[in-house]
């Protein structure tokens, strides 16, 4: 439950995206888990007005879950830029 890749883009016109990074992230199928994640990617430093993110959620919840199947719904609280 939760993502299993992000994908960073930048662009300086908002209609042009390039792809500077991705990292994946393990699965995770422990339905009893409530947590807040944090997930990180590294990569070089650019300059760039605008940046898309994409999370890919996991492929469904897990088996025993009331969900079972679905997809998860990914809610995103703070984005952090360095």
């Amino acid at each position: 439950m939760g993502a299993t890749e992000m994908v960073v883009f930048t662009s300086d016109d908002n209609k042009s995206f390039k792809k500077i990074g991705s990292q994946t992230y393990p699965e995770t199928t422990d339905i009893a888990l409530k947590s807040i994640e944090s997930y990180e990617i590294k990569f070089e430093p650019v300059k760039a007005r605008y940046i898309k993110v994409v999370l890919k959620p996991s492929r469904g919840m897990p088996k025993g879950h009331r969900g079972e199947g679905r997809t998860p719904y990914l809610l995103i609280d703070e984005i952090t830029v360095e």
